[in-house]
């Protein structure tokens, strides 16, 4: 049987590994000081951070923004 590739003597491999993007989409409407706490836990891990806001007053998309998310608007007029 075929036991795949074999290491190098000492066991040891130096192939690399691709890097790994990882985006983060977060919705929300409304969500204050938790929609900051979330976006702040998840933006080290992550490459893109996507808020998706549906129709907050309270400041939502510009917390988001500010924390370096891109912020999309859905339109509340359409179902």
């Amino acid at each position: 049987p075929n036991a795949g590739p074999r290491l190098p003597r000492g066991g040891s491999r130096t192939a690399s590994v691709a890097p790994r993007h990882v985006a983060a989409v977060v919705i929300g409407r409304n969500e204050g000081s938790r929609l900051v706490a979330c976006l702040r836990s998840v933006r080290p891990q992550t490459d893109r951070l996507v808020y998706v806001d549906s129709g907050s007053t309270d400041g939502s998309p510009e917390a988001a923004r500010g924390l370096g998310a891109e912020v999309i608007a859905l339109d509340m007029s359409r179902p």
